[in-house]
């Protein structure tokens, strides 16, 4: 899992402390049209999501989450928050994309709609 996850939010200088990154990106998801949630899904401690719609049919296509790690909670593990990429295909069946690498949130949403349109036929 990522240790210094980059997103891709509008501040001009480095912020010194977690909290202060933390509080950043917080901003800009919810700018973005992010949504947190407490959950469960990978033993994360919350995550942002964004459903991403098929507008002209009003149709759910995939969600968008990142899934955080806040490992400040464990005296060992240092200062630092981890996250998770995952993408959902919105269906009955439930096909995913997990990705835990440093990538910017812009190339992991084109590597969604690449995964979508690739896999869409699978997809009840």
């Amino acid at each position: 899992m990522n240790q210094n996850p980059i997103i891709e939010y509008n501040v001009t200088s480095p912020p010194e402390t977690v909290d202060q990154w933390l509080g950043n990106v917080t901003a800009w998801l919810n700018n973005a049209g992010f949504t947190k949630y407490k959950q469960n899904l990978k033993h994360e401690d919350y995550a942002y999501w964004k459903t991403v719609w098929d507008n002209y049919h009003e149709k759910k296509l995939y969600s968008i989450g990142l899934l955080f790690y806040d490992w400040r909670k464990y005296p060992t593990a240092g200062d630092r928050i981890g996250i998770m990429y995952e993408c959902m295909m919105l269906g009955q069946n439930r096909i995913d994309l997990a990705v835990s690498d440093d990538i910017m949130l812009k190339d992991f949403e084109q590597m969604c709609e690449d995964f979508y349109n690739s896999m869409k036929k699978y997809v009840k």
